[in-house]
């Protein structure tokens, strides 16, 4: 058996720098002493393994982020929004309070802003789809923001979000 089917079978996970931990200890004893010793003896081959994926892991996130920070004017959009959930809140507060304090209003300039930057405002279109608590619809706005994400088009992503949400809105009408 290899690495991987031993990890796979056992449910083998790095535990700390030097350390396994054997999640399918059932299995293990089902296995008997000759599974045990296997592993014991292949130990320094699974944590090898076991930090090269993880190491693969970090780079992929840090690749996938580093092509989202890339997307311009996205930090921009996204702090203008934030501004305006600040000043909503803080509007609440003073008006259940009363004391007629209010917080000046930040300059409105999402719109403006998502017209600058198309690629950035359907970035963040595709993430709101991907949060819908619908499974398929959920998948569609993630695959959308995948493409938007890998640099695909953003006009042709968001027309072809548009039709399977479109398609996907005829398939369940009479649901």
């Amino acid at each position: 058996m290899n690495v991987q089917e031993l990890i796979k079978k056992y449910d083998i996970t790095l535990y700390g720098e030097d350390k396994i931990r054997i999640g399918s200890a059932y299995l293990l004893k089902k296995g008997g002493s000759k599974a045990a010793n296997e592993i014991k003896e292949r130990k320094s081959e699974i944590i090898d393994f076991l930090k090269a994926e993880e190491d693969e892991k970090k780079r992929a996130y840090e690749e996938r982020q580093s092509k989202i920070r890339a997307i311009d004017g996205l930090e921009e959009i996204q702090n203008a929004i934030e501004e305006q959930i600040k000043w909503r809140r803080a509007f609440e507060t003073a008006m259940s309070r009363g004391d007629g304090i209010l917080p000046s209003k930040p300059e409105d300039n999402i719109s403006e802003l998502k017209q600058k930057y198309p690629r950035a405002a359907a970035y963040l279109t595709a993430e709101s789809e991907s949060l819908k608590s619908n499974s398929e619809l959920s998948a569609i706005g993630r695959r959308a923001l995948e493409a938007i994400i890998s640099g695909d088009p953003h006009e042709e992503v968001l027309r072809k979000m548009e039709e399977e949400q479109k398609e996907f809105t005829d398939r369940h009408i009479w649901d």
